[in-house]
């Protein structure tokens, strides 16, 4: 939570406690997608695919150097292993792929991007979509692991593809988040003078692949 005094209150031309429920709203979010991130890849029997250089996958992920990318052929190559494995795709006809924003710039720089997105539908479905080809949906997010465990401590982009039914979340009311805002004085004996107004929230959360090949990281 955040706390905001009667002065900064009195004094600012801005709405402090708006900014400070978006503020939190959106750190929520952040965290909550940060959560199911790392409940996917805990899993060790989802799929992995692993970047490639110049046609050529690495062989593990200690294997991985500067030169391996994502690109649009392995996504191709990922799709292909959910039609075969007779995974539902995740949106309408597509499944949906969460990258990092790295992935994006290498992503979009392979002359197959150009070619193909050309002839997508341009029309987002989901907040931070950037794209669609050969069946495939992409989200760009910042959550997107990234761990220094390529060759030579290169980092290494655990983005997530997802079929249809991939995750189960606990089902609960506005997600699980809880935004709390008191005013000045709401402490009671604790508050004497109405000095101290908060914002806060909290989460309650939980999150299970129900479908193995239905996520390929």
């Amino acid at each position: 939570y955040v706390m905001i005094t009667d002065v900064a209150l009195g004094t600012s031309i801005y709405d402090l406690m708006a900014i400070a429920r978006e503020g939190q709203a959106y750190q929520a979010a952040e965290l909550k997608n940060a959560l199911i991130r790392d409940d996917i890849l805990a899993d060790p029997e989802i799929g992995v695919a692993y970047a490639e250089n110049n046609g050529a996958a690495a062989t593990s992920e200690l294997a991985i150097t500067a030169n391996h990318k994502l690109t649009v052929d392995l996504v191709r190559k990922m799709v292909t292993i959910m039609k075969r494995n007779n995974i539902r795709p995740a949106v309408g006809n597509d499944y949906v792929m969460f990258i990092h924003p790295d992935q994006w710039y290498d992503l979009t720089g392979d002359p197959q991007w150009a070619d193909m997105h050309k002839y997508a539908d341009p029309t987002p479905l989901m907040t931070g979509e950037i794209g669609r080809i050969s069946g495939c949906r992409f989200v760009e997010t910042s959550t997107t692991l990234v761990t220094k465990t390529g060759a030579s401590g290169v980092g290494v982009y655990h983005s997530i593809m997802l079929g249809a039914d991939a995750v189960d979340q606990i089902k609960l009311e506005n997600g699980g988040i809880s935004t709390i805002a008191k005013g000045l004085g709401s402490g009671g004996t604790a508050d004497p003078l109405n000095q101290r107004a908060t914002v806060g929230w909290k989460m309650y959360y939980g999150a299970k692949v129900k479908d193995p090949l239905a996520v390929i990281e």
